[in-house]
């Protein structure tokens, strides 16, 4: 029994060091991440090698679920083929998802993927929400009726101070707080508004 870890990024405003950091945490070695950076155009995904390796009561640890596909399709097909491998999936942002996984892992039914087809969705949207950070994604624009985590704000508040005494770049602001351009002005807008 191993366990393994899995990061992805899919732009340059992403940063794989926090996801890493995370996956850490848990006590995986470091040997045993492995992650991808998509907009690097990568030909082959580690994703695809680490699932190769994973073997009965391995354990793989991801920040969130999205981050095993690109589509819902895409990650009912590869939560479904770890379960019934008997691999333990453990996620770390979403307590009610990952306790939902949790609960399905000694599931051997034929029903298994009609059980998480319905939730897995639902769960997904939660994860996102569950964030409570602004993102390219994010289909509320409008910054008076985003609801946004006061412990980002504060984050982004002292990040943004550097930024305004010309300590740090607009650059490192937008990776350290996992954001993009149209992000930053939000958290602006936000701080205007405090």
């Amino acid at each position: 029994m191993r366990s393994y870890g899995y990061g992805r990024v899919n732009t340059k405003n992403q940063s794989l060091k926090k996801q890493v950091q995370l996956i850490l945490d848990q006590g995986v070695p470091l040997e045993n991440i492995y992650w991808d950076i998509f907009y690097e155009n990568e030909k082959e995904s580690n994703l695809e090698r680490l699932i190769a390796i994973l073997k009965s009561g391995d354990s793989l640890v991801i920040r969130n679920l999205d981050k095993l596909g690109s589509s819902l399709e895409e990650i009912k097909r590869r939560v479904v083929f770890l379960l019934k491998r008997k691999i333990k999936l453990k996620i770390l942002e979403n307590r009610s998802l990952q306790e939902y996984i949790k609960n399905l892992e000694n599931d051997d039914s034929v029903f298994l993927e009609k059980k998480l087809e319905g939730a897995l969705e639902l769960l997904l949207i939660m994860e996102k929400n569950s964030r409570h950070r602004v993102g390219k994604n994010s289909s509320e624009k409008d910054p008076e009726k985003r609801e946004i985590n006061c412990e980002e704000l504060n984050k982004f508040k002292f990040l943004y101070e550097k930024y305004r005494n010309k300590k740090i770049r607009k650059k490192d602001v937008l990776e350290k707080m996992e954001i993009d351009k149209n992000d930053f002005q939000i958290y602006e807008k936000h701080l205007e508004m405090r």
